[in-house]
């Protein structure tokens, strides 16, 4: 792999000059009417530096920074990725928030999508892409208690069967 090592050096070259008037009376010209003579010269040379990029091979190019995610939000430079932007974390909406190359993958569902009485305990979440969030509830799920000899909270509401007041025989238990 080749290195650029740039150097620097600064050279300084201060002339001092003595400004006189021309003698010659037959100069007309203002700019003539001066003549200039050295009388110092210095040289002056600073000490170089030398800066090797370490990164050369893929300068400009996309990069990510030392975030979680996997979104290129930064370039290489000699001194590394430019990227100091925080973590993009992924969420359900349909989008690859995190830049995985996978839209909505690794997430962690809210708390609050399936109940947690009833036969909705057992219910298991479930990203719809840009729909957000819903809840596969299992098969004895009602939206209104309607089966009322099982035993079971069908419709999530706390109360089972006969103690539910969707059931017919409600309050005889």
């Amino acid at each position: 792999m080749k290195k650029i090592i740039a150097i620097s050096v600064l050279v300084l070259i201060i002339i001092g000059c003595n400004s006189q008037k021309s003698s010659n009376p037959a100069q007309t010209d203002d700019a003539a009417d001066t003549t200039a003579t050295m009388t110092e010269t210095t040289i002056q040379t600073m000490t170089p530096t030398l800066t090797t990029c370490t990164y050369e091979s893929v300068l400009g190019m996309p990069c990510d920074g030392p975030d979680s995610d996997q979104c290129q939000e930064g370039v290489w430079n000699c001194d590394g990725c430019s990227d100091m932007t925080g973590d993009n974390v992924e969420v359900c909406n349909g989008i690859d928030d995190d830049c995985s190359g996978i839209a909505d993958d690794n997430l962690t569902a809210p708390g609050y999508v399936c109940g947690t009485v009833g036969v909705c305990a057992a219910g298991v979440p479930e990203c719809m892409s840009a729909g957000g969030w819903t809840c596969n509830y299992p098969a004895a799920y009602q939206a209104v208690e309607s089966t009322c000899d099982d035993g079971l909270d069908n419709d999530c509401d706390g109360f089972d069967d006969c103690s539910d007041s969707d059931c017919p025989c409600y309050g005889s238990e």
